[in-house]
């Protein structure tokens, strides 16, 4: 277990969601989670976000999953769950997304674009840099689909412009 799920563990293990200080913008999905509780329904995979008893700067992003538990005459047990600090795994993906805006932004700016083969599926994603660098409109709608790699393409659908020509276009 990491450093910061040890503290977790150690502070909040066997207490309930009522004993957090939740944060404000996630406070609906908690009132909707205790509506699911009280109807002793499962729930799978929740995310919210809890302060630090210790640092209130420090904000855990908590994933949480839970199945209520019936004893052979149907009356309630209580929940068998799991909890996961996924802090750590959100910041990442933060990070990567600003990162990534960042990329664009530079490559705007800068009149560049790039291209990622993938040669284990045989496909290629051009950025939208590249797609205007090279005269092509992009449609939105087919921004997250691949383009195999040598694909076979009727000539009528598509006619792919001479090098020259591309070059051209670039300088």
């Amino acid at each position: 277990i990491d450093p910061a799920s040890r503290e977790l563990q150690a502070k909040y293990v066997g207490k309930t969601r009522l004993d957090f200080r939740v944060v404000e913008d996630d406070r609906p999905i908690i009132e909707a989670h205790f509506e699911d509780l009280e109807a002793r329904r499962e729930f799978s995979d929740l995310v919210y976000r809890i302060y630090s008893e210790d640092n209130e700067d420090r904000i855990y992003t908590l994933q949480i999953s839970g199945k209520p538990r019936f004893d052979d005459d149907g009356t309630f047990l209580g929940y068998r769950g799991t909890a996961r600090n996924i802090s750590d795994k959100v910041e990442v993906e933060h990070e990567n997304r600003e990162n990534q805006l960042a990329l664009k932004t530079a490559q705007s700016i800068a009149k560049l674009g790039h291209w990622i083969t993938d040669m284990n599926s045989r496909t290629t994603r051009w950025s939208d840099g590249l797609i205007a660098l090279l005269g092509f409109h992009h449609d939105p709608a087919k921004a997250e689909q691949d383009t195999p790699v040598n694909a076979d393409i009727a000539p009528a659908e598509f006619q792919m412009p001479s090098w020259r020509e591309l070059l051209s276009r670039i300088h």
